[in-house]
């Protein structure tokens, strides 16, 4: 499996459908017609563990492409969050304390269509990733994905939804 053309252990990026590597070329051109500039990315963070949540912001802050728009400990205020918000993305632990992973999904991806939702887990479970994708989610990725791997699915992901 690739995602842009990079080489990707299995289950690292599990998107719906992958990306060919020229789907993403050709969007790249896509700009803010007012300033000719890319639009960043909007990014929203749902995890109940502040020090997961913390050590992704410090991940992505780097990110030219992506703006941090905000962070939820849990999945009732992720949803006001993400509702609030309108973040183009969302990452979003599943397997939270209260066990409402998937049904924040649900509800995100039903309310807001256009907010993207990618599955943050620490391991791999079939069942779950096949319930998440049955939930909206568009894209399912392991805690353990480097930096620029997962700052590449979060832009390929938004490209993707930019065309469509």
């Amino acid at each position: 499996m690739t995602l842009a053309g990079v080489p990707c252990p299995p289950y690292t990026v599990c998107m719906a459908r992958q990306l060919e590597s020229r789907d993403i070329l050709i969007d790249r051109t896509v700009t803010d017609e007012s300033n000719g500039v890319a639009p960043k990315t909007r990014l929203l963070i749902i995890d109940d563990r502040e020090t997961v949540r913390q050590a992704l912001e410090a991940r992505l802050s780097h990110a030219p492409e992506i703006e941090l728009v905000g962070s939820a400990g849990g999945s009732e205020e992720g949803v006001r969050a993400a509702l609030d918000l309108a973040p183009d993305i969302v990452l979003l632990e599943i397997k939270m304390a209260d066990g409402k992973g998937l049904d924040t999904c649900r509800r995100i991806t039903q309310a807001k269509p256009s907010t993207a939702v990618i599955i943050l887990t620490s391991y791999v479970d079939e069942d779950e990733r096949q319930a998440a994708f049955q939930a909206g989610a568009s894209s399912y990725v392991l805690k353990d994905i480097d930096s620029q791997r997962l700052i590449r699915a979060i832009e390929a992901l938004r490209l993707k939804r930019c065309r469509v």
